[in-house]
């Protein structure tokens, strides 16, 4: 009986041992094309909704108790997303790549955005080369006469800003 109970524990034992050996810490460092670090990026374990982290202000990052054989999903704003393969590796590396991708035109609005040809009513575009074609210290100062409705004045006092009224106050 006490060596049925013996060779029962001591395969638990290896049971246990050999799980703990499926496990890996990874850490690696993320960084751009030009080899700047990517500070607050997503690193999650594909599959493991609760197993992740970001980067810090070193683009460092580091997950304990990984699978060996996971894949991690590294992502950032304005980046590819990408998967690596971990394949055993406790370090993995990754210079993320920039997803430029073409926008339609977007307008600001005041609770929001909006495409452009979504909006109903009046839409003025004031042209760059129209604000700087201006003598002004203020660009604030150079839409004054270029939008139907908005108001450009100046209060007087050295180094404070115009204020701005969109059809009135």
């Amino acid at each position: 009986m006490k060596r049925n109970l013996l060779i029962t524990c001591v395969m638990l034992l290896f049971a246990v041992v050999s799980m703990a050996q499926n496990k890996i810490t990874v850490s690696g460092v993320v960084t751009d094309k030009t080899g700047e670090t990517v500070i607050g990026a997503s690193v999650r374990v594909k599959g493991q909704e609760n197993m992740g982290t970001i980067t810090d202000i070193d683009g460092k990052y580091q997950i304990p108790g990984v699978p060996a054989n996971a894949t991690l999903i590294f992502s950032y704003i304005g980046m590819k997303e990408q998967e690596v393969a971990l394949n055993g590796r406790s370090t993995v590396n990754l210079m993320m790549e920039e997803d430029s991708q073409l926008i339609e035109e977007v307008v600001v609005v005041g609770y929001g955005s909006a495409k452009k040809r979504d909006l109903t009513g009046s839409i003025v575009t004031v042209k760059a080369a129209e604000i700087a074609s201006k003598p002004s210290t203020n660009p604030l100062a150079s839409i004054q006469g270029k939008v139907a409705g908005v108001q450009v004045v100046n209060t007087g006092r050295a180094g404070q800003d115009p204020e701005i009224r969109v059809r009135g106050t």
